[in-house]
């Protein structure tokens, strides 16, 4: 034997030789008891619990799953929760192919007006929703009647959001019945009015993994309640997050003038300004009392003709208020690469401003994602707005952020664009908060609405401009709280 090898397996024989006295000990005896009898106790605990989550969900869900189109009654909206079109090996998702035709069945059929598409688009590389609308219009859907939301990463979030984002109390769940049993008791949970539409189911077989994933995601439903991340939205309905609301189609009823009572703890000359018209105008004790009348922009057809056939050219010269919307600030900053080359692609060869503006639009409503957890720190006033070239790296925001991107993008293509700051309020439906947008400068029309968040232009009459600046902190205000009134009612006409 070697001289090097042979300490070593003397070594090795002194260790066997302590394991073996230690196997006699009478606390290792023990020891080893415990553990060979908390092993099995512990499986127990563990089916038990399954058991007991998986059937409560079953039992409180039952009455509310529908498999028959003639059978489900009318929502206006079907929350279709997202999955991937294929499958990690590259084959088709079955999951995905059978939900788009589950809601496809219920939109031919009547049974709902939009469908809403939740889902996950935490990598620019993977984006559930976008997929699910390109099957959707392939399935015949119009694309008006689509929205999507991207921050959909759990079942959770896709029901939470459906309401606290976008404003629902009632809707129709799309997917397989065993998702849509867990979705409508997390909608219990959150006070929300739920129905399922079940999509057919895949084989035992392949659906293996599925399932066993769905049992443990069924605990952890319970793990969600124990520890508060179940948000009741009873309460959430007091609260005003800035900057939270996106703006959609069915959020918003389509009145074509509203008008409103408020008292307001700040004000500007542009809350007085088309399509607004304010009267009754009075200060008293450091507040401001009003009415405001808000017509719908859309609805007046001569001065939107006029708009749409407004021709773009980079020669413009406006005047020196107007001229002011072209300069860059510091949260509006469009003189990075990134947005010269975001430009010079995106509006190539265009000659209508509407179509440079829809563009713009689009692209910033698909390119950011929306940010719940820095939506929630501003309102908490624990960060501000974010500028640009944050942005720009991130892709991620609130509407603000929305709006920042799409007014650097159209400043650099030589168009005035200003920041907005107001409240939506919809008292029939609870929902009420304060959002940003943006509004571009038209020559011969004035000054046009649009929501980079939604990329929808021309905006209801359920939302009251308030401030506006060359970016958020130009707007004039004090406070987060300016945004706020202290009373607000509609007046009935």
């Amino acid at each position: 034997m070697e001289q090097g090898v042979a300490p070593f397996f003397m070594l090795s024989n002194q260790l066997s030789h302590q394991i073996l006295i230690f196997a006699q000990h009478p606390e290792y005896r023990k020891m080893k008891k415990i553990v060979l009898m908390g092993i099995p106790l512990l499986l127990i605990v563990l089916v038990i619990t399954i058991y007991v989550c998986n059937r409560t969900i079953q039992k409180n869900s039952e009455t509310y799953i529908y498999s028959t189109v003639s059978d489900i009654p009318y929502n206006k909206v079907g929350l279709l929760l997202g999955t991937s079109p294929k499958l990690k090996s590259g084959k088709a998702n079955l999951y995905f192919d059978y939900r788009i035709k589950a809601a496809t069945e219920l939109y031919n059929a009547g049974k709902v007006k939009y469908i809403l598409v939740s889902g996950d688009n935490r990598r620019n590389s993977y984006n559930e929703p976008e997929e699910m609308k390109k099957a959707l219009i392939a399935a015949g859907i119009p694309d008006q009647r689509i929205i999507l939301d991207y921050a959909g990463l759990r079942t959770l979030d896709s029901v939470v959001r459906a309401h606290l984002i976008f404003g629902l109390e009632r809707f129709t769940l799309i997917s397989q019945q065993f998702h849509n049993e867990r979705a409508i008791y997390l909608a219990q949970q959150s006070h929300l009015q739920a129905i399922g539409y079940s999509a057919q189911d895949v084989s035992a077989y392949a659906g293996f993994k599925t399932n066993l994933r769905e049992l443990l995601a069924r605990v952890k439903v319970f793990v969600d309640i124990v520890t508060n991340n179940i948000i009741i939205i009873k309460y959430m309905q007091k609260l005003l997050f800035l900057f939270l609301l996106p703006l959609i189609p069915f959020s918003f009823p389509c009145h074509a003038q509203t008008t409103y009572q408020m008292v307001t703890r700040n004000y500007s000359p542009v809350t007085d300004s088309y399509p607004q018209e304010v009267s009754n105008f009075k200060k008293a004790d450091s507040v401001y009392y009003f009415t405001v009348k808000v017509s719908k922009a859309y609805d007046d057809t001569l001065k939107r003709k006029v708009a749409e056939k407004v021709l773009y050219s980079p020669n413009d010269i406006y005047d020196g208020e107007v001229a002011s919307y072209l300069n860059p600030t510091r949260l509006i900053d469009y003189s990075s690469p990134t947005i010269e080359l975001i430009t010079d692609s995106l509006f190539k060869g265009e000659d209508s401003i509407m179509t440079i503006i829809k563009k713009g639009l689009e692209f910033v409503s698909h390119y950011i994602s929306f940010d719940d957890s820095l939506a929630t720190a501003i309102s908490r006033g624990d960060c501000k707005t974010l500028d640009v070239n944050h942005i720009l790296q991130r892709k991620k925001g609130t509407c603000s952020e929305y709006t920042n991107l799409f007014t650097a993008l159209m400043r650099k293509k030589g168009i005035p664009c200003r920041f907005v700051a107001g409240f939506i309020f919809i008292p029939e439906q609870k929902f009420y908060g304060c959002h940003a947008w943006a509004e571009c400068y038209l020559k011969q029309y004035g000054w046009m609405a649009v929501d980079p968040q939604s990329g929808k232009s021309w905006l209801p009459t359920t939302i009251i401009r308030l401030f506006a600046g060359t970016d958020y902190t130009d707007c004039g205000l004090n406070s987060f709280m300016d945004l706020v009134p202290k009373s607000i009612e509609i007046v009935k006409e």
